[in-house]
């Protein structure tokens, strides 16, 4: 009616509308131009109306956003506990997609290993993992002390009625993430919840399980409310695969391995003072610390200020490409060019602030993708780590030794590359949409 008296083009985009379709309330977007025809007396007669959906984009466009803010917040993590307090805050934004999150930690989780439980004893009787008591660290759509939100639940105890217990003890024996009825998890109660997003009760769960890249420990469990609104598609699963990604990959492993040399750090020292009294022990310890470097998923080296490798595992030698006894400057050898500065760089930081650092280079070394190109032939690029340096000093506060600990964040990069690719793809076939629009218009 506006336009049959303005005669004015009426353009909408991005415009959200609820369709009926495929048995559902869905979620849509749409764009659409609306052209005035006049007819030979000055009169609107009718409309051109060019409608295009674009529900797959805007949401995409979402989720991507949901991505980036929980990189950022885990980028910053310091601690495990942290940690756990930014992953609520990255995807606390989403609350369409998210109405409803509810993240467990398990008790000594770096001890729990996914296949512990299965795994034969010396006896061939079945060995039990330490702890499989999962504690609630935040929720994102509930009161802290709402009774839908238990604070801990105990998946050792098979005599737990608790549907939710079942869910996460399912997702522990197939490491996956598992779907599962909202009713058959909260029953009625999930009726009186106020619901973020669309406010109508989802009717499906999730349990991801939280599991670090290249390891067999599961460190918790984000339950996680889907849209009411949209179906869980491959789209939806791909989301929260990208979202399961940045929680592993690399951050969580980095702060594992933070804490784990800050602890180790604290041993060793200790084991100093005591060396003369503890000679045994301390022989040891060392034993076990050499095959824990030897098995570790991870480079782990010990370096000189200067950085001439006194030490080195050999996943360190293999990423690396130097052996123990290298000096400095064939680092120049193995890092692609203009690398070489950077670790000098950082290096140099470490010895006059004494304090960790972490960087992210690339090796000379070829490494290769886990897709094929669109002519199904292998795609090679540079190898990517994160370079982890943590200093040790002695009683006058001088560095005398440090540990340079390095994960391959290849596939990582690998993925951030094919999504940012994705991602301006999805734009370009916007915007040619945009102009089709413009020329038929």
């Amino acid at each position: 009616m506006k336009q049959r008296e303005t005669a004015q083009t009426t353009v909408e985009a991005n415009t959200f509308l609820l369709l009926r379709r495929h048995g559902f309330l869905e979620e849509t977007y749409f764009s659409w131009k609306f052209v005035p025809i006049i007819g030979e007396d000055g009169w609107v007669v009718g409309s051109h109306a060019t409608v295009v959906e674009v529900t797959r984009e805007v949401i995409s466009d979402r989720r991507l956003g949901v991505v980036r803010n929980l990189s950022t917040q885990l980028s910053g993590a310091k601690t495990i506990k942290d940690l756990w307090h930014r992953i609520l805050l990255g995807i606390e934004v989403a609350d369409k997609d998210i109405p409803l999150a509810l993240l467990y930690s398990i008790e000594d989780a770096i001890s729990v290993s996914r296949t512990s439980s299965s795994s034969p004893g010396p006896n061939g009787t079945r060995r039990r993992p330490p702890s499989l008591k999962c504690r609630l660290e935040g929720v994102i759509g509930l009161p802290l002390d709402h009774p839908l939100a238990p604070v801990s639940l105990d998946l050792e105890d098979l005599t737990n009625p608790s549907p939710l217990a079942s869910a996460l003890r399912k997702s522990l024996q197939q490491t996956a993430l598992i779907v599962v009825p909202i009713e058959e998890i909260f029953g009625q109660s999930s009726k009186d919840i106020d619901w973020r997003g669309h406010g109508r009760q989802p009717s499906q769960i999730v349990a991801c399980p939280i599991i670090p890249t290249e390891s067999d420990d599961i460190l918790g469990f984000l339950v996680l409310a889907l849209n009411p609104h949209r179906p869980f598609d491959d789209d939806y699963r791909g989301f929260l695969h990208l979202l399961t990604q940045q929680v592993t990959q690399p951050q969580l492993s980095a702060v594992i391995l933070r804490e784990e040399v800050e602890r180790r750090q604290q041993v060793a020292r200790q084991e100093a003072i005591d060396r003369a009294r503890l000679s045994r022990e301390l022989s040891e310890s060392e034993k076990k610390f050499a095959r824990f470097a030897s098995r570790a998923p991870i480079g782990l080296a010990i370096l000189t200020p200067d950085g001439l490798a006194l030490s080195a595992n050999p996943l360190w030698t293999e990423l690396t490409g130097l052996s123990e006894g290298s000096p400095a400057d064939q680092w120049a050898e193995v890092l692609t060019d203009g690398e070489f500065e950077l670790v000098l760089d950082a290096r140099a930081r470490l010895t006059t602030e004494k304090q960790p650092i972490t960087i992210q280079t690339k090796m000379r070394r070829p490494w290769r993708a886990p897709d094929l190109d669109s002519d199904g032939k292998e795609q090679w690029s540079e190898t990517s780590i994160l370079l982890a340096m943590y200093p040790d000093t002695d009683e006058n506060e001088e560095v005398f030794s440090v540990m340079s600990c390095i994960t391959d964040v290849s596939e990582l990069k690998w993925s951030e590359n094919q999504l940012r690719w994705k991602m301006d793809q999805a734009i370009e076939v916007k915007k040619q949409q945009e102009r089709f629009i413009d020329m038929t218009s």
